[in-house]
């Protein structure tokens, strides 16, 4: 099940609006940091398209035989992440990589470590078992070799911010229409469902003004909320829905913020309730907006 990591070479996909982005700059100097060789990878900067077919267009140039994604946002602040994150590929079972936490720093803002704390920028995502970052308030158990491979039993909200896959496999879905949860759901359903969490971390620097924030996740999310393959919510997924809302509206989402603070002293966990009631309000009016979209089908993406 073995094969030379000497034949991966690494294609590096960056998207972004601006080449001088202070932010995509410091992306840059941590990736020339990392131990990874660096005759092994390309950077690919693409600033063609929007956030999402720009991936596709950085992955029809990409030469290696492995894509690393990244948001012009994130930072790695292990310099042997990619090394890491590679290391799984020699197994020729694993698809794909990725790693299990957003990096957690107290010097960052607020929101940021709220996401970091909690594994993703979505909690309703989180509460339906779909975040593709782990939690702090769980722990998870590594061998020598600091990954698991696992196989995936549903698709979660994969596909970028420090995401590795094998090119050829990735090239297998349906890239026209790109979407980096739909890529990972058109390989799911063709069988390709076997991951490798890797023990390590990656800064996505996403936050900053909550209401900017929210602003912007209703214009993406309305943006691509049509054709798409890949939903959050499903028919299976609506108890879990009704339990979400249940939760948000009784304020029992305190309960983790307490048991959060209890492992890691941050009054950023007690944005926990607001946030919740933020993407209840944001994804309802989303709702609202589309409801004949939603008529007919309970499997509806939110």
């Amino acid at each position: 099940m073995e094969t030379s990591l000497n034949k991966l070479n690494l294609s590096i996909i960056i998207t972004a609006k601006d080449r001088d982005d202070p932010k995509l700059k410091d992306l840059q100097r941590s990736i020339a940091f990392q131990s990874y060789p660096r005759e092994r990878y390309e950077t690919l900067i693409i600033t063609q398209g929007d956030s999402e077919s720009a991936k596709a267009i950085g992955l029809k140039q990409a030469r290696g035989g492995v894509v690393g994604i990244f948001a012009s946002d994130n930072y790695l602040n292990d310099p042997d992440f990619i090394s890491k994150c590679m290391r799984p590929f020699r197994d020729n079972r694993v698809v794909g990589t990725y790693p299990l936490r957003y990096h957690y720093d107290k010097r960052d803002n607020i929101l940021n470590r709220y996401f970091a704390l909690m594994g993703g920028n979505d909690p309703l995502a989180r509460f339906l078992g779909k975040n593709d970052k782990g939690s702090y308030l769980v722990e998870m158990s590594f061998r020598d070799d600091n990954y698991v491979v696992g196989h995936l039993l549903r698709v979660p909200t994969l596909g970028d911010n420090g995401f590795f896959i094998r090119r050829d496999i990735l090239l297998r879905a349906d890239i026209d229409h790109y979407y980096h949860i739909d890529v990972c759901q058109d390989l799911f359903n063709k069988g390709y469902n076997t991951y490798a969490i890797v023990n390590t971390s990656i800064w996505h620097r996403t936050g900053g003004n909550i209401i900017k924030f929210f602003y912007k996740r209703y214009k993406y999310a309305d943006k691509f909320l049509h054709n798409r393959r890949w939903h959050m919510i499903t028919r299976d997924d609506l108890w879990g829905v009704k339990m979400f809302v249940i939760a948000t509206l009784s304020l029992l989402t305190l309960t983790e913020s307490v048991m959060g603070y209890r492992k890691i002293n941050d009054l950023a966990w007690f944005l926990h309730p607001l946030i919740c009631l933020l993407t209840l309000i944001t994804y309802g009016l989303l709702y609202l907006r589309h409801l004949k979209d939603y008529a007919f089908s309970y499997n509806s993406s939110v």
